[in-house]
């Protein structure tokens, strides 16, 4: 008789994770440990730090021209990171 609830493990661990809301954090770190994959090792050098606030990617950058560059390409690293992420992971990046 076939099964009717049939998951795959993968499938299994992602709903899992969900009810547990444990896929958001997951996320957060993977984005963190990839950075420089992310956004390339120019700006991954001058980055101090990151972390994350409702949905708001907060980016410590080292020099205040990088900084002042990034705060214009905000809208491409919101899109690059939920790319990533592979869902709608952050609404917003501020450039601290």
């Amino acid at each position: 008789m076939p099964r009717t609830n049939d998951h795959s493990l993968q499938q299994a661990i992602a709903q899992f994770m969900e009810q547990a809301r444990l896929a958001e954090p997951a996320l957060q770190r993977r984005v963190v440990s990839q950075w420089a994959q992310i956004v390339g090792a120019p700006i991954a050098e001058q980055t101090e730090n990151i972390w994350f606030d409702r949905g708001v990617a907060f980016v410590k950058i080292k020099s205040p021209a990088w900084r002042a560059e990034l705060g214009f390409a905000r809208g491409r690293l919101v899109e690059r990171i939920n790319e990533h992420a592979g869902r709608a992971l952050v609404a917003d990046v501020r450039i601290v």
